[in-house]
C-alpha cells in the first residue's frame, strides 16, 4: 500500500507538469544555480556528487516501482541544465540475475511504461521513436531486460528535450555466461537545448607542443 501511494504521488508530479515547454524539471527552472534548486524542491534532501567537481547535485527517491536517484547539472556557470533519473540496482539483485529471475529487470520496465503513459497524457506522442523497429521481438519485455534490445523516445520543445529511454548495458562476457545482465542508463532525462555542459578541461596532447 505504501508503494502504491508513492507511486501516485510521484506520477501526479510528473502530470502536474506544464503543458508546454516544462523549462526545467518540476519546479526547478533552466538557469537556477545549486542554491535555487535546492529551495525549489525543498522537500528533496540533496547530496554533492563524490567526483563531480561541485557540477552535480542529487537525491534519491522512488520512481514508481524502482528507487531511483536523481541527478542535477549545473553548467560552468553553475547554471542547471540537465536532470537525469538514474535506477539503483537493489542489493541481491544479481544473485537474482543468476537464478533467472530479475525482479529488479522488471520493475525497471514497470517505471519505465509508467513515465511513457504519463509523459503522452501530458504532452502528446513523442516527437521521436524507435518502437516501430522492435515488433519482430515475441517478448519485447523480455528482450528489454536481456540488452538485446532498447527504446528512446523524445519529445521537443523549444527550449528543453525530454528523452525516455531504456537501454541495459551489457556486462562482461564472464558475467554474461553466469546468466547477468548489467545496469540500466538513465532512464529519463530533461536538458535545456540552450544551455551549455560544462567543457572537458583536460589538457590535450599536442605532440610535445604547448
Amino acid at each position: 500500500m505504501k508503494k502504491l501511494a508513492m507511486a501516485v504521488i510521484f506520477m501526479a508530479g510528473i502530470i502536474a507538469l506544464a503543458a508546454d515547454d516544462p523549462g526545467g524539471y518540476l519546479t526547478a527552472k533552466w538557469g537556477m544555480n545549486q542554491t535555487q534548486v535546492k529551495e525549489a524542491l525543498k522537500e528533496k534532501s540533496f547530496k554533492s556528487m563524490m567526483g563531480s567537481k561541485g557540477k552535480m547535485i542529487y537525491y534519491n527517491d522512488m520512481a514508481v516501482a524502482t528507487a531511483a536517484m536523481f541527478r542535477f547539472y549545473f553548467s560552468d556557470f553553475d547554471e542547471f541544465y540537465k536532470m537525469d533519473l538514474y535506477p539503483i540496482q537493489k542489493v541481491g539483485s544479481m544473485a537474482g540475475q543468476a537464478m533467472g529471475v530479475d525482479v529488479w529487470g522488471r520493475e525497471v520496465i514497470e517505471t519505465f511504461r509508467s513515465l511513457e503513459t504519463a509523459l503522452t497524457e501530458k504532452y502528446g506522442k513523442p516527437n521521436e521513436s524507435n518502437k516501430d523497429n522492435l515488433s519482430h521481438f515475441a517478448d519485447l519485455d523480455q528482450a528489454l531486460i536481456r540488452g538485446q534490445a532498447s527504446i528512446i523516445e523524445k519529445w521537443d520543445f523549444e527550449k528543453t528535450i525530454i528523452t525516455l529511454q531504456i537501454i541495459r548495458n551489457t556486462p562482461d562476457t564472464a558475467f554474461q555466461d553466469q546468466g547477468f545482465t548489467g545496469n540500466f542508463r538513465p532512464i529519463m532525462i530533461y536538458e535545456s537545448k540552450t544551455i551549455k555542459a560544462p567543457e572537458n578541461k583536460q589538457k590535450k596532447k599536442s605532440d610535445g607542443l604547448i
